[in-house]
């Protein structure tokens, strides 16, 4: 589903905030950002950044038939999108950490790690109590209603690790983990391997 922000990384303004939209945007259902720089220099966010040195993130859903005309009307807003995007800029101020965040974005990705996996593994509890203990056998499970008729994270689907992936799990023990940004085993910084229970923690 469409969603674009400028500045991207092709502008000499692109900037933390927009890397947090970036690395929280699958989240929420936005496989990627689209750009739409070409609205840049006449957008109301250009002069903070000019005159006033405000890191800025432009978020638009993009213009379509009805855009700017008397046939735009109320029935035609998605309001689930508009859902999801509010949750979205909420997770880019959640991800802010004081003066330092924009110097700190490369933390960004495991923040959004940590949330999915703590997200993930409080599904698979949820489950398991309601399955005389017993896990899902597949993750996909936790997004479709169980015998039950509960459904356990929503029914947009599983999210993505940071890197597009999906994230890993085996049903003994209930376990859901990512490998980090190389996808393998160990590593370090972003490398680093998470899993649900440690995110949980957090």
């Amino acid at each position: 589903e469409k969603l674009l922000v400028t500045p991207t990384a092709a502008l000499e303004q692109y900037n933390g905030l927009v890397q947090l939209a970036e690395s929280f945007a699958a989240s929420e259902g936005f496989a990627t950002l689209g750009s739409c720089d070409e609205y840049w220099e006449r957008s109301d966010h250009k002069s903070f950044s000019a005159n006033l040195g405000i890191p800025v993130a432009f978020l638009f859903a993009d213009v379509h038939e009805d855009y700017h005309q008397p046939t735009d009307t109320a029935d035609k807003i998605d309001c689930d999108k508009i859902r999801r995007v509010t949750r979205l800029v909420l997770r880019m101020l959640d991800g802010l950490q004081g003066p330092e965040l924009f110097a700190r974005v490369d933390q960004a990705p495991r923040e959004r790690m940590a949330s999915d996996l703590a997200a993930m593994h409080a599904a698979i509890g949820a489950f398991a109590d309601n399955n005389r203990g017993h896990f899902p056998e597949e993750l996909r499970v936790i997004v479709m209603p169980d015998v039950n008729g509960m459904t356990y994270l929503g029914t947009r689907g599983l999210p993505l690790d940071p890197w597009g992936r999906e994230y890993r799990y085996e049903a003994a023990g209930g376990r859901v983990f990512c490998l980090g940004r190389d996808g393998k085993p160990g590593g370090e910084g972003e490398d680093a391997d998470m899993e649900g229970f440690e995110a949980r923690g957090r």
